[in-house]
């Protein structure tokens, strides 16, 4: 009766096995069809992505072959964003009176009450 178990205990280690092997194939595929692999429009951003890595390598290449960039980098990228770069807005002065101050409300009549009703 043991060897009936242990294939029994085998064929259904097999079956588990087989079982997880779909799983994984069934969460590969929703994984593609999550993330778009595979379709015309992914093509068309890998290609784009790589169109733009390409010319910005190139881009690289020029800004290091510039002899200001090899004279000293530093000041080379400090003049290309003060050439480039909108100045920062300056922000608003306080008056020199009000700094912190609160005014206080003056009020129009005597001390407001009865008395200045009947005068």
């Amino acid at each position: 009766m043991r060897v009936h178990e242990a294939g029994e205990l085998e064929q259904l280690a097999g079956l588990q096995e087989s079982d997880n092997q779909q799983q994984g194939q069934q969460q590969q595929q929703q994984q593609q069809q999550r993330f778009g692999k595979g379709t015309k429009s992914s093509i068309k951003r890998s290609k784009a992505r790589l169109a733009v890595g390409i010319s910005e390598m190139q881009r690289l290449q020029q800004v290091m072959q510039h002899p200001m960039y090899k004279a000293d980098p530093i000041q080379a990228i400090t003049n290309h964003l003060n050439a480039t770069m909108p100045a920062a807005p300056q922000p608003p002065k306080q008056r020199q009176g009000q700094q912190g101050a609160k005014k206080k409300k003056k009020s129009k009549g005597g001390g407001g009450g009865v008395a200045d009703m009947q005068s």
